[in-house]
């Protein structure tokens, strides 16, 4: 059983722990993301862990990630960031679906190396850690990624 919960019904998520474990504070929100510092019991230093649910309009998720940008400016210190960006870096990050758009891709891309200084965490199982979890033609997995303070 959790004690300690979080939600964010705009996106769906609900983010649930045990408070003698870590404690979470919320630090930002918006219709497209949760932020929200975290802090084992056993260390001192906290860590930004960030869910994504991007839109799937061009638009909408343009405004991510110009949030995504500023909340960057004014952290600095280890972010997770895991969920569904509605957009993949390149066609090896993602197995299924429709043949990626290059040019959003690319912005992605600038976006994670150079404005959000992530990486990608890599895999050691499963080459692939997020499914739609549907049938072979429409199923669909991706990767996570975080910065390299987290790690």
């Amino acid at each position: 059983m959790f004690d300690g919960m979080l939600e964010q019904p705009a996106i769906g998520i609900v983010l649930l722990w045990h408070e003698n474990v870590v404690a979470v504070t919320t630090y930002r929100q918006s219709n497209q993301e949760m932020h929200v510092m975290v802090k084992l019991t056993t260390t001192n230093t906290p860590w930004l862990f960030s869910i994504i649910y991007a839109r799937t309009n061009l638009i909408h998720r343009s405004f991510l990630w110009d949030n995504l940008c500023t909340l960057k400016s004014h952290y600095s210190g280890p972010w997770l960031m895991c969920g569904n960006f509605n957009q993949v870096m390149s066609q090896n990050k993602n197995w299924g679906g429709r043949p990626i758009n290059y040019t959003r891709a690319n912005k992605f891309l600038t976006c994670m190396n150079f404005h959000w200084d992530l990486i990608d965490l890599g895999f050691k199982v499963s080459t692939y850690m997020w499914s739609n979890h549907r049938k072979k033609d429409g199923l669909i997995l991706g990767r996570l990624d975080a910065n390299r303070s987290w790690i």
